[in-house]
């Protein structure tokens, strides 16, 4: 187990049930927004960050990112300390990742057309396909996923 002098701040009690199998440290809970309503434990983040530190921990998503925000308005800087979990490729589905290429193409005015095949030959095939008819901008293959994008 890693010895840590400072507290350190997680969402819930899975993360708390998690950390405690790696690290000697106190770890506390922000109940998710819960944080938010109860001032008797913001008041105790603050009296535990004043007199040993606190190691922000959040999740990388939309949620741990409001409650990392509302902890760094609430506790003085020179008290607190952040800790990020990377958003690691992988940790998504194929389709998620689709819907968001699709949906951020959608707001950019352009046609993308995901293909995902383990044959290094299909992606090439379908990067090629319909370049005769229609206008192809690029056409990139990142982990055989194959983007490419067209006038609308």
């Amino acid at each position: 187990m890693v010895k840590i002098k400072e507290a350190i701040l997680v969402e819930g009690r899975y993360d708390k049930n998690t950390l405690s199998q790696i690290v000697d440290a106190p770890i506390l809970e922000t109940a998710g927004f819960g944080i938010f309503k109860d001032k008797k434990q913001m008041a105790l983040l603050r009296r535990v960050a004043e007199s040993r530190g606190l190691i922000v921990f959040t999740d990388p998503d939309g949620a741990g990112f409001v409650i990392r925000n509302h902890i760094k308005s609430a506790i003085p800087g020179k008290y607190l300390k952040h800790a990020y979990i990377p958003d690691i490729y992988g940790k998504e589905t194929y389709n998620s990742l689709v819907e968001k290429i699709e949906s951020y193409a959608r707001e950019k005015g352009v046609y993308v057309n995901c293909y995902q095949s383990n044959h290094e030959g299909d992606i090439v095939d379908a990067q090629v396909v319909g370049t005769d008819k229609e206008s192809v901008h690029g056409a990139l293959s990142d982990r055989s996923v194959p983007i490419q994008t067209r006038d609308v």
